[in-house]
């Protein structure tokens, strides 16, 4: 994953007189930015805020932490997130994973937010801001209200939570009894994307309505942002993609998210598929028939059983070969760092991945920890199972993939 230093330099402060210099390490989210956002059929995601085990395609989530997250006004929100992504013809689904121990609901209007901003089609040019969309959960409910900002209607906020369209819902995650942060789901209408009422400064002002989601190759570049806020909705903490923190660099330049339309899958592709993985097996008996026919009656192993039984000493040395090929295992397996290594894949399915990152997020943020998990899933090895360990998990599985 490609890495590189950006240095951000605090303004002389007039009133204290002290100049502030911050060096952050930044690094660009998944592969150099490019998200992969899969097609999803209109039944196979609900949207209750919660997400269940194979709902959405993890396979192409990211983790969003102070790695590759910068803040632009007081503390640096520290993650992690686990974003998910999907789209139809409806349009683009979201879902997130959010940890935020002091988080305050809101109780109308703007609080504690997710947001993302889109260019659609990269249609807005470069010295404009992308369209903006802050999704906040309310107190005391599984509303997931949305706001659109910088949107090319009256006001510079508009509250979108009714239109056609729109749906989301959240609920809270606890550990030990309190509060350790919330997850989201939504999706957000093409009307409010390829938007008939936001033109686009690039192609002579021509409507976003031009983009299409369906276009081979669709894209939306895109920036994430989180801000935790307190019970009086003043702002405790920021983070947002994108190398720049200074709060006035908000234009399209600063995103560097790509999501990626996947093509959707036609039934006609499909079963062309199926029938291809159906007519293998066939072809492949038959050649071994026939080979095995014409081995038969060059040894004349019809009329002998005793050059049966030498047909199958070969299979018996491959068999015997095999355990000398697993014991190498063991030795590649022990170069890896023994201490997160041996605990990396908390799920038990043999891999090491984000889903490993989510079912330790959900463990941490969870009631009711046993000793025994606690062990297993202790992998900073602090004695605690906590959000650091979630952090240091994703940390270890992109040193994997780098």
């Amino acid at each position: 994953m490609k890495k590189f230093l950006a240095l951000l330099t605090a303004a002389v402060m007039t009133l204290s007189l002290v100049t502030v210099i911050v060096i952050n390490a930044y690094e660009i989210p998944n592969d150099n930015g490019e998200i992969s956002v899969a097609y999803a059929a209109d039944a196979a995601i609900t949207i209750d805020g919660k997400t269940e085990d194979g709902e959405w395609p993890d396979e192409n989530s990211i983790t969003l932490t102070s790695d590759n997250l910068v803040g632009w006004t007081a503390a640096a929100y520290e993650g992690p997130i686990i974003l998910n992504t999907a789209w139809n013809e409806n349009g683009l689904y979201i879902s997130a994973m959010i940890k935020d121990t002091t988080v305050a609901f809101a109780s109308s209007s703007l609080g504690t937010r997710f947001q993302i901003a889109l260019n659609p089609g990269d249609l807005i040019s470069s010295n404009n801001q992308g369209l903006f969309f802050s999704f906040v959960p309310i107190n005391n409910s599984s509303e997931l209200r949305l706001y659109r900002h910088n949107w090319a209607v009256a006001g510079d906020q508009k509250d979108s939570t009714d239109e056609d369209g729109y749906s989301g819902a959240y609920t809270v995650l606890y550990e030990a009894g309190t509060t350790a942060g919330w997850e989201m789901e939504c999706i957000i209408p093409w009307s409010m994307i390829a938007s008939a009422d936001r033109m686009s400064p690039n192609n002579e002002n021509k409507p976003l309505t031009d983009f299409d989601p369906s276009a081979e190759g669709a894209i939306c570049t895109a920036m994430i942002c989180y801000v935790p806020c307190d019970a009086a909705n003043n702002v405790t903490a920021t983070g947002k993609t994108g190398t720049n923190g200074t709060i006035s660099d908000w234009n399209v330049t600063s995103y560097d998210l790509t999501l990626v339309l996947e093509a959707k899958k036609t039934e006609e592709a499909t079963s062309e598929s199926e029938s291809e993985s159906e007519s293998e097996p066939e072809e492949s008996e038959s050649v071994s028939e026939a080979e095995s026919v014409s081995e038969a009656e060059e040894s004349g192993a019809e009329t002998d059983p005793e050059g049966s039984d030498s047909v199958t000493e070969p299979e018996e040395s491959e068999i015997a070969t095999e355990p000398e090929e697993s014991e190498t295992e063991p030795e590649e397996t022990g170069e890896l760092p023994s201490d997160i290594s041996e605990k990396a894949d908390v799920n038990g399915d043999g891999e090491v991945n984000n889903k490993d990152v989510v079912e330790l997020f959900r463990y941490a943020s969870a009631g009711g920890h046993t000793t025994e998990k606690d062990v297993q899933y202790d992998v900073n090895s602090d004695g605690e199972v906590n959000n650091k360990d979630v952090v240091e998990l994703f940390r270890y599985i992109s040193t994997l993939a780098a």
